[in-house]
């Protein structure tokens, strides 16, 4: 996307002029300021531990997957493992929508090609319960919504301002002055903001698979083990994962956090864009193709999501 402001950080950064509902996590590519001063635009990604509340969804045909629910357990008399809650894997797919449908979502603003959202109160993060000195099964879970544009023109804020009228190919010898500002995305520019928003969800999936779903596999490969307390319990799960259970949850937030430097480094970034103004001299237009693009598709995600070292807090 394109220099419009992104607004949510992660804990101890500042924040930026607006702020959504409560906080979420985004990633996306952002829209310019409409202003033809060479602003760019880039593809933003924040990961936020902060509890979020979701509002509704306008469009139902292209809502979010629903949140993970919660499951009852079973008789308090019986000792056998038990599920905690509905099982779910990672979920993260890129959905094609046009700029009303996109704008109609929750949370979503005019400032973007495409965001792809992480809250917190979606995830479901593994647990080390403990029934009659019996650890119990547990689940994880990590429901993703990803939104991009799809090949289309549309009006976005603000103007360009012609300096010198018929003189560049650009303009196709209009009169200098205003003209409304236009976004074209062609195929291959939709195709490129997908793979961008892909790539984001690539790195989350990556991130649960190397924290919350290993942390859940080792909780219930020891299901039924007896332990005489919690802290038993706790150090016999650090050793299985290098991670202590009281840790789990910033573990992954750390690793899921990694998929910001997409953005930091502006990977995401689009470069080389132009704009002119259509031959009929009623609207300025900018282009946006893969080849604005360049940096999408040459950082796997295995490069990025990594070097996360975090102990568990010294008890006294």
């Amino acid at each position: 996307m394109f220099e419009r402001k992104r607004y949510l950080n992660l804990p101890g950064e500042e924040q930026t002029q607006r702020t959504t509902s409560r906080s979420a996590s985004f990633f996306g590519i952002q829209r310019s300021n409409g202003s033809d001063d060479g602003t760019e635009k880039q593809i933003n990604a924040f990961v936020s531990p902060v509890e979020t509340k979701n509002a509704p969804v306008a469009n139902p045909e292209i809502s979010p997957k629903d949140s993970v629910a919660q499951q009852e357990g079973g008789n308090k008399d019986e000792v056998k493992p038990m599920e905690i809650k509905a099982s779910t894997g990672p979920s993260c797919d890129p959905q094609g929508v046009t700029i009303d449908q996109f704008l109609k979502q929750a949370g979503n603003t005019d400032d973007s090609f495409g965001k792809t959202t992480l809250n917190r109160d979606d995830v479901t993060f593994p647990e080390v319960i403990l029934k009659n000195g019996e650890l119990q099964k547990t689940t994880a879970g990590m429901p993703v919504s990803s939104f991009y544009l799809l090949p289309q023109t549309f009006k976005d804020k603000g103007s360009v301002i012609i300096q010198d009228g018929g003189s560049g190919e650009e303009n196709h010898f209009c009169p200098k002055g205003t003209y409304d500002k236009h976004w074209q995305i062609t195929q291959s520019g939709s195709d490129k903001i997908k793979e961008g928003e892909q790539e984001h969800c690539s790195d989350l999936t990556l991130a649960f698979n190397l924290s919350l779903a290993k942390f859940r596999e080792a909780v219930n490969s020891a299901a039924g083990k007896k332990f005489s307390s919690q802290s038993q319990a706790n150090t016999y799960l650090e050793k299985q994962t290098g991670v202590h259970p009281d840790q789990w949850n910033n573990y992954f937030w750390c690793l899921a956090s990694k998929t910001r430097v997409r953005d930091t480094q502006k990977w995401h970034y689009p470069k080389s864009l132009r704009t002119r103004v259509d031959e009929h001299c009623q609207k300025a237009i900018t282009v946006l193709s893969a080849g604005n693009l360049p940096d999408i598709g040459q950082h796997p995600s295995a490069d990025i999501i990594k070097d996360c070292d975090i102990k568990a807090p010294d008890k006294k």
